[in-house]
């Protein structure tokens, strides 16, 4: 297994529609294919895998592509990160994935610095 983790982190506003997600992805798997790599952020992303009531085809096109190259998941999508306002619900925009890291862990804290999303702590 490879000792060296890579890790990148993502921001995408709900009005970017992901087109160039795959690549980035893939981009990122060749040029650190003999590494670990964690990718967290914000995606701004509605599937219903990940807790949503809808799916987007954002969502449809990140989903697609976490599948295609092999990332985990490491998050309980039941457990939202994002406080949600008088007229929006909880959601989950913020996602971590990881690839060839066998032992890691997943929690959020309380605070959000004044953010409406809550810190996200990766153990490993």
């Amino acid at each position: 297994m490879p000792e060296s983790l890579y890790v990148t982190g993502v921001y995408t506003s709900p009005q970017d529609q992901l087109r160039c997600y795959d690549c980035v992805i893939r981009e990122l798997r060749i040029c650190m294919k003999d590494h670990r790599i964690v990718v967290v952020g914000n995606f701004d992303v509605a599937n219903q895998v990940w807790g949503y009531d809808i799916t987007t085809k954002k969502g449809v096109r990140a989903h697609d592509s976490d599948q295609q190259h092999g990332l985990t998941l490491l998050k309980d999508v039941l457990q939202p990160t994002r406080v949600g306002k008088s007229v929006s619900r909880d959601t989950t925009p913020d996602l971590i994935f990881t690839l060839d890291v066998k032992k890691a862990g997943w929690t959020f804290l309380p605070e959000t610095l004044g953010s409406d999303n809550h810190i996200n702590q990766l153990e490993m």
